[in-house]
């Protein structure tokens, strides 16, 4: 009897467009950086885009569940890209993706402001979500600058401190490589980075990064 030939399985990865830009390969940095680099810039105007790449089957309301997982950080179920900092309600018909729940993301790429000046930096989402931000295009020089401990509302600021990042003084040009870490165990599931610019004042964002 003849065997029949497998057919090769198709790569969910999506390929960068040619607007999207590749990362320089860093040296001496942490092993969790031996991954596909972000492909894409993500700036201060509304034509910024960021990569997320997914991991579906990850049970668990923490980001850990998705940093212990063996099929972290090489083997994402899918990537795709977003053109604003926020991973949209799954639970909305309308925008619905076809995720559920028990999956984890990442979303990455370069920060590159239009303004020299002092930002602040929020962060929503459900269940626990990390932001994350280098002081140069740099991965290994990313620190925590904000979570959520806990499930917060869609676009809920302020449900605990550690949503708001201090001032911090950015450089117009500059690249900074930024990355949130988010998990998501059952009911509704959302992600967004927001931000107050040079000259704005307030106890919330004024806007979702573009």
């Amino acid at each position: 009897m003849s065997r029949k030939k497998r057919k090769k399985k198709r790569s969910l990865r999506r390929q960068p467009s040619k607007q999207m830009t590749c990362a320089p390969k860093e040296t001496a940095r942490p092993v969790v950086f031996e991954m596909l680099e972000p492909r894409v810039l993500l700036s201060a105007t509304p034509t910024g885009e960021i990569s997320r790449d997914y991991w579906t089957g990850i049970a668990g309301n923490y980001v850990s569940t998705l940093t212990n997982d063996a099929a972290y950080p090489d083997n994402p179920t899918g990537s795709d890209t977003l053109s604003t900092f926020e991973s949209v309600d799954w639970n909305n018909p309308a925008i619905n993706k076809d995720f559920a729940d028990n999956y984890s993301e990442r979303i990455r790429g370069y920060l590159v402001p239009v303004t020299t000046g002092d930002y602040t930096f929020w962060i929503s989402g459900d269940n626990e979500s990390q932001l994350w931000l280098s002081s140069d295009q740099g991965p290994a020089n990313r620190v925590l600058i904000a979570s959520t401990p806990i499930y917060t509302g869609q676009y809920e600021w302020d449900k605990a401190p550690s949503q708001q990042s201090t001032v911090i003084a950015l450089v117009a040009g500059q690249k900074y490589f930024i990355e949130v870490l988010h998990a998501e165990g059952g009911s509704n599931d959302h992600l967004a980075v927001g931000w107050l610019k040079p000259g704005e004042v307030g106890t919330a964002p004024s806007e979702i990064i573009p």
